[in-house]
């Protein structure tokens, strides 16, 4: 393969430099100086291939037009004048356009020259590029161009070339701001010739150079809010047969007036005998003017602190350079964007009341607030966050959009850019806030606001209307009594005809009640809005108006408020008995576990009749589903107790109902079968699942959230669960629970509700479900959720933080005598070698951290450093076994110079024993 490539590259070069017909690099006088004069900023800076803001900066490197977010006009013209001579002079004409379109920049720049200057012998010419710019990945610029040249000197000729570049845009680093490098290659295809012989006889070649790669870097060297102090450099190999660089230095005044100097230095020109092919020493000089700021300060046109964008549409260039032998140039030129009104920003609607209410106590019911989002910009939208501010208006929790982390940038990754064309970032239909803090832990109860900002590539940004909710898990209040006598015949002449339910609370939007039978059937519903409750009184009545049937009865009320809380009450055993011979049976739970753990171990089951006259016996029975008695009692006359106890003794778990039969001297022989009864001594079945294995905490969209689900199968009805997050020196990470039945998934961030911090890379959780059913058996379940290597984004830089790569004590050695933790760290290392062959466009540091067990700046110097270097080292070495570049790691010991937590923290300094990675582009 590698053979293939290398032949690859020398047809490329053989077909690139065909033209010039593989005579020696001999361009034209002025011929390499082709980059800085077809930009007016560039007659000052030099050439500067990470200059996105320059005037006609797409002229040198097609990637700098890749953020032009409006259609922006670039013109330029110098004087070509040689000193101290009455000869005529030369011009030089540019001008530009850049048009934004969805699919990328498009943009159309075309160069004049005519030079009668010997010393400047590039004769006339007319240049047209086309551009193609992208801004392909964030901070990624990326540009292609196609040129024409046609004109005259020794003769008339036509070029063809094409150029490509990047620009990669940086934030801070080391107190330098704004950094910025950029590579390109230019002149591919046939040259532009027009000349012969120069004076001495050698064949001339094309300008500017075929095959000329080139590369820059600037960045801001002082940055404040009066003054900017900015250094850019270039390098360049014309043919791969000489080398140019160029510096150049620009200070910046409120962003209104700039100052520019710059030099350039040519290797071909030293020791050049020709006069004519030397260019001076003295450096270059500029000024510019942003018009449209200036008027934007002095109009007051400011928008959270800074200028508002679109005022920044005209700027003016005066520059001055000296070229190769005794030409210099002087020249002009401007910026400016036509159709330019203010800058739409994002509609941002939020599809919800102005005041919400949500319980984030995990039964399933309103656990979450929803909020509707519509955004809605002219341009591409960049990015958007909800922000949830308490009452006094302090940040509780940010969301933003997922960030776009592409992890391999090459060849590949940009063409399928460049075809799926400029896009916004995807909107959800709606965003969530699970009630929870930043630092992983809920938010009180209390009231708290929100909104969504919005921002697009057009540098519009704008929020929605302030909405309020409120955060209440605190189930309202709610009161239920009654006689103590439950027993009413609703068609007796005299006695109890009606049963009274006196009832107290809180208002609630929602009241509902309802009567059911020993079935469970509901016969009669009752339901009240937005008030307090109510006494009650039922006559013995279903819903159509008709008494019911003797039996006995269950009245249960649910109040539910504004945030989904409810709170349940319960009147058992009310009983009709119209009948003048009757019998009932009652039980005083529905469920018991006689398991001998102190909670529901027996039922009591009592017995009501409605006359004991002349009862002549009884019999009490406990029956299963099948009809099959396993427990009986019995007795003649009046029963002495009304109540009798069943601990369930030799009756398997099952579904048991009670039967009460009573005989009657005058002949009568009522009965009765009570509500069913529960016998459950089986803890609950409980299975747990943790998806996806591993999951990737790390801001990048891709598998963020743990998801944790619990199905649970059992007789009874769950009263309570837990779900518990331990970690690996065993102690209580993350918690949450709920009453009743876990009716969902449940995501989890990877933040600790106990510590606000972060999971650590590579590393295995304890999860242990517990659930508890309404009569007391417990079942406890567990699992561990794995955390991936976890890149992670602190500024402008990524990182990789591992902590439990296990070394021998004193040692770099990590393959130790335990084969447990051994297996544990190759495995690390086998998935970090993973990681870093996906982010194979950046080199790796790899730091080493220790414990400053003493505290001392000695035990620092002479065993932490020394130590930390070598096992930064030997983890350096165990991925080159695996395949990393070693030409992409470095290694540096930084003892205990950085710890997470202070080294006197005996519990958690572990954290400080770690190996860091820090991926520098």
């Amino acid at each position: 393969m590698f053979k293939a490539y290398v032949a690859l590259a020398a047809l490329f070069c053989s077909v690139t430099l065909a033209p010039s017909g593989g005579w020696a690099y001999n361009p034209p006088a002025g011929g390499e100086e082709w980059h800085d004069i077809v930009s007016p900023t560039f007659l000052a800076t030099g050439a500067d291939v990470t200059a996105h803001d320059a005037i006609l900066g797409g002229s040198v490197n097609p990637a700098a037009s890749a953020l032009r977010d409006r259609l922006t006009i670039g013109l330029g013209y110098a004087t070509l004048f040689r000193a101290g001579t009455q000869e005529g002079v030369g011009h030089i004409a540019s001008l530009g356009a850049d048009l934004p379109t969805n699919f990328g920049v498009l943009g159309l720049h075309s160069t004049f020259l005519t030079s009668p200057h010997d010393d400047f012998d590039l004769g006339t010419l007319v240049r047209v590029r086309g551009i193609y710019a992208r801004e392909v990945f964030p901070g990624w610029l990326f540009g292609a161009s196609g040129n024409v040249t046609t004109g005259r000197a020794d003769r008339s000729f036509v070029g063809l070339t094409g150029a490509a570049g990047i620009i990669r845009i940086h934030g801070s680093w080391l107190g330098l701001s704004d950094i910025r490098w950029g590579t390109m290659i230019d002149g591919l295809g046939i040259g532009y010739n027009p000349h012969r012989n120069d004076e001495e006889g050698t064949r001339q070649t094309a300008f500017p150079s075929v095959f000329t790669p080139a590369a820059g870097v600037s960045f801001n060297v002082l940055e404040s809010e009066g003054a900017t102090v900015r250094l850019a450099s270039r390098v360049s190999l014309p043919r791969f047969q000489n080398l140019r660089a160029n510096l150049g230095l620009s200070v910046s005044m409120q962003d209104v007036v700039t100052a520019q100097i710059g030099t350039r230095v040519d290797l071909n020109q030293v020791g050049e005998d020709r006069s004519s092919h030397q260019r001076s020493a003295l450096p270059s000089l500029g000024f510019e003017l942003n018009v449209g700021n200036l008027i934007a300060r002095r109009s007051g046109v400011r928008r959270d602190g800074e200028l508002d964008r679109p005022a920044r549409t005209l700027r003016t260039q005066l520059s001055a350079t000296p070229l190769t032998g005794s030409v210099f140039a002087i020249g002009t030129g401007a910026e400016f964007s036509l159709n330019v009104p203010r800058s739409e920003p994002p509609g941002v609607i939020l599809e919800t009341s102005e005041r919400q209410y949500f319980a984030p106590n995990f039964d399933g019911v309103n656990d979450e607030l929803l909020i509707p989002v519509r955004i809605e910009t002219s341009g591409l939208l960049s990015g958007f966050r909800l922000l949830i501010v308490d009452s006094d208006g302090i940040p509780v929790r940010e969301i933003r959009n997922p960030e776009e982390r592409p992890e391999t940038i090459g060849v590949p990754e940009i063409v399928q850019e460049i075809r799926a064309g400029a896009r916004s970032i995807p909107v959800p239909a709606e965003l969530v806030w699970d009630g929870r803090r930043d630092d992983g832990r809920i938010a009180a109860d209390g009231e708290y606001r929100f909104f969504v900002e919005a921002w697009n590539q057009l540098g519009g940004r704008s929020q929605s209307a302030m909405r309020t909710v409120v955060l209440d898990t605190v189930p309202p209040e709610l009161a239920v009594d009654t006689d103590d006598e439950r027993v009413f015949a609703p068609v007796a002449e005299t006695g109890r005809r009606t049963f009274s339910i006196r009832q107290s609370g809180e208002r609630v939007p929602s009241l509902t009640a309802t009567i059911t039978d020993s079935e469970g059937e509901i016969i009669r519903r009752f339901e009240w809005a937005d008030q307090e409750p109510e006494d009650l009184v039922w006559d013995g009545t279903d819903e159509e108006g008709t008494i019911v049937s003797d039996g006995v009865f269950q009245y249960q009320i649910t109040a539910t408020d504004r945030a989904g809380n409810r709170s349940t009450r319960t009147v058992e055993n009310i009983v009709v008995a119209s009948e003048r011979v009757g019998v009932f049976v009652t039980a005083n739970r529905a469920a018991f576990s006689p398991n001998g753990d102190g909670v529901a171990d027996t039922v009591t089951f009592s017995l009501l009749f409605t006359t004991t006259e002349e009862l002549t016996n009884w019999q009490l029975e406990v029956i299963d589903q099948g009809g099959t008695v396993v427990r009986r009692w019995a007795g003649s006359g009046p029963p002495e107790v009304r109540g009798f106890e069943w601990d369930g003794a030799g009756a398997p778990d099952g579904t048991y109902r009670p039967r009460l039969t009573a005989r009657y001297a005058f002949g009568q022989e009522p009965q009765a079968t009570g509500s069913a009864v529960v016998l459950d001594t089986t803890p609950p079945e409980v299975r747990l699942s943790l998806q996806p294995r591993p999951f990737s905490p790390d801001g990048d969209g891709v598998e963020d959230e743990l998801s944790i689900s619990l199905d649970v199968q059992n007789r009874t009805a769950i009263d309570r669960w837990q779900i518990e997050i331990f970690d690996q020196q065993g102690r209580l990470f993350h918690d949450f629970g709920g009453r009743g039945e876990p009716r969902r998934d449940y995501r989890w961030n990877g933040v600790s509700s106990t510590t606000g911090r972060l999971v650590d890379s590579a590393t295995e959780y304890r999860v242990v479900a517990t659930v508890t059913d309404e009569v007391g058996n417990t079942a406890v379940t567990e699992g561990s959720a794995l955390v991936d290597i976890l890149v992670i984004r602190d500024g402008d830089r990524l990182f990789i933080r591992i902590g439990n790569i296990n070394f021998a004590p004193n040692s770099p050695q990590f393959v130790t005598d335990d084969p447990n933790l051994t297996r544990r760290n190759l495995e690390i290392l086998d998935r970090l070698a993973e990681i870093l062959t996906r982010f194979d466009g950046h080199s790796i540091r790899i730091e080493g951290h220790a414990v400053n067990i003493t505290g001392t700046a000695r035990e620092h110097e002479q065993t932490l450093v020394p130590l930390s270097t070598a096992r930064a080292e030997a983890i350096r070495e165990a991925l080159v076994e695996r395949g990393i570049n070693p030409r992409r790691l470095s290694v540096l010991g930084k003892g205990g110079n950085e710890p997470l937590v202070p080294h006197t923290d005996l519990e958690e300094r572990w954290r400080n024993r770690r190996v860091e990675f820090v991926l520098i582009r």
